[in-house]
């Protein structure tokens, strides 16, 4: 199709410079270096979007609605990646491909040498037995290391920094549907490095001991009854740090008319989870379950009240450490009708199928 219009990139092309737009009138970093940066970006589309003249925030809004979070689209499987496409593109970022080039790795920070020779020490704290459980070939360490390699879907570069973000897309509630999703897949995380010499039970997820919160509790509780408890606590943490002090995370409720975005960092999640650590049954309830080896915890258990598109409270503590703390909304009904672009895109869209249907009917 050498030649003819790509409608879908010609529109990512036209959100970059929207983007561009918005940061040069606000003065914020672009690429962003951290979850402020982004934070603060989106906080101002919030507002930006309720003035017709703030013709950059209102096309990000409307581009938005129209591919993401809209009733007619916001069901649809490829949302993830419609908003990873967005989020590069309005802040000079690029989307991970998978396979190409060993993925996130080449992008996370070197800095882990310690953790690794913790991680070293619980390979050489199991018996045989617990090794040869696993089969012979079996590692902790390289289970982790191709762990973190997946982690990570979008990256910012500047200046030799180097910002991952995790993007996770969720329905949320609407006028018409009241259901809500605070599950979250937080990507691999091997089970058998998290709980080796811990449990003599063959683990594995749906009906093999990880694959609801009930399975994860009788776990639990059959490792505290046994002693195991704190150290496996502190593996816990290990693998959490290991795994996802590196990036940070996005995740956006797509409520019609409505978006809300949830935004944490790594460290701050990992802290979040180790919060509760000490009661299993908490624990559970976040962890939650495993399936095709990838961990999905509930965002829903860090807030009093979880009701996207309408309130969400925080369930207390210190409010710098809290996971996906001050939620930020987009209000689609706020973008005034008449904002000058609505128009334009209203009589062009007339003219343009009336055109098109013209060249169709006439071939």
């Amino acid at each position: 199709m050498n030649g003819s219009l790509n409608f879908q990139k010609e529109l990512l092309e036209l959100l970059g410079v929207a983007g561009e737009k918005v940061v040069k009138r606000y003065g914020l970093n672009r690429p962003p270096r951290n979850i402020d940066d982004i934070r603060n970006f989106f906080s101002k589309i919030s507002v930006g979007l309720t003035n017709k003249n703030n013709i950059p925030d209102v096309f990000v809004a409307l581009y938005l609605y129209s591919f993401l979070s809209g009733e007619e689209v916001r069901k649809r499987q490829t949302s993830a990646r419609i908003f990873e496409d967005a989020l590069a593109r309005l802040l000079d970022g690029e989307v991970i491909q998978r396979g190409r080039e060993g993925g996130t790795e080449k992008y996370l920070s070197n800095n882990q040498s310690g953790l690794l020779d913790k991680i070293d020490r619980v390979e050489e704290s199991l018996e045989e037995y617990d090794k040869q459980m696993w089969g012979p070939r079996w590692s902790v360490k390289q289970d982790l290391i191709g762990n973190r390699r997946e982690k990570g879907d979008v990256v910012f570069l500047s200046n030799g920094n180097r910002y991952l973000l995790s993007v996770k897309t969720l329905i949320g509630k609407t006028s018409r549907e009241g259901k809500v999703n605070s599950e979250i897949n937080i990507g691999s995380l091997a089970m058998r490095a998290l709980f080796a010499g811990f449990t003599d039970a063959p683990l594995g997820d749906r009906k093999s001991g990880l694959g609801s919160p009930e399975q994860l509790k009788r776990l639990f509780r059959d490792m505290k009854a046994k002693g195991k408890w704190e150290n496996f606590s502190e593996r816990l943490k290990l693998v959490l740090e290991y795994l996802y002090a590196d990036l940070d995370f996005v995740v956006c409720y797509k409520c019609d008319k409505k978006m809300w975005l949830l935004l944490s960092t790594g460290k701050a999640l990992i802290e979040g989870i180790l919060r509760v650590s000490d009661d299993l049954n908490n624990l559970a309830e976040i962890l939650y379950r495993w399936e095709n080896n990838c961990l999905r915890i509930h965002i829903n258990r860090f807030f009093k009240k979880f009701e996207p598109c309408e309130k969400l409270e925080m369930a207390g503590g210190d409010s710098h450490s809290l996971p996906f703390e001050n939620p930020i909304e987009l209000d689609f009904t706020k973008i005034p009708s008449d904002n000058e672009l609505s128009l334009y895109l209203k009589n062009y869209k007339r003219n343009f199928l009336e055109e098109l249907k013209g060249i169709i009917d006439y071939s």
